[in-house]
């Protein structure tokens, strides 16, 4: 993955307009260019800011996504308004090897073993609203690895789906009184 990190004084006469226009002109680009993962930009809240008040931060899948990203018309157009804008600007890019990000397969493991002891397979639980589901399968979700319960309902057309296990055990409250989104049902 490329990273592509900017950040920005800008000019006295700059209104906040401009600059929540300017950013969002940039943020609309992640749809349009591809390879992009994702572009966030906001305000820096840094007590260590040095009047860098606002950033942009791109994620490419490689190099070339950046490069596209750059190469865009609307960026250049963007990045032109951007450049009449602004007192100082700072950017940075770098990259962040694969194999860097990768958990190892027994790190996975041990994420769905750790799930399996809080929600077991193959159980049917009732959801606090009183329907019935079958728990199928647990899983990890690709972009964080966070552990899932994919689970059918046993009403209806039998549709499955897929919650974080945290949300599947949490507990909530229902007029004023903590009860679990899902209970096992012992057969």
């Amino acid at each position: 993955m490329n990273i592509h990190l900017a950040l920005y004084k800008w000019k006295p006469e700059v209104t906040p307009e401009q600059i929540v226009q300017a950013l969002h002109d940039i943020e609309s680009l992640a749809a349009k260019v591809p390879g992009i993962i994702d572009i966030v930009t906001g305000e820096n809240t840094s007590r260590y800011s040095e009047g860098y008040t606002h950033a942009i931060l791109v994620r490419g899948e490689d190099q070339a996504a950046i490069d596209a990203y750059r190469n865009h018309p609307d960026h250049t157009k963007a990045a032109a308004i951007i450049e009449g804008m602004e007192d100082q600007g700072i950017g940075v890019d770098f990259s962040k090897e694969e194999n860097e990000e990768k958990e190892s397969q027994s790190q996975l493991s041990a994420r769905l073993t750790a799930a399996a002891k809080q929600v077991t397979v193959g159980a049917r639980y009732v959801h606090y609203k009183q329907l019935a589901y079958k728990v199928l399968s647990l899983a990890l979700r690709e972009e964080d690895n966070e552990p899932c319960v994919v689970y059918q309902a046993e009403y209806g057309g039998h549709v499955t789906f897929i919650r974080p296990v945290s949300s599947w055990v949490e507990e909530i409250e229902i007029d004023g009184k903590k009860i679990k989104r899902f209970t096992k049902i012992e057969e």
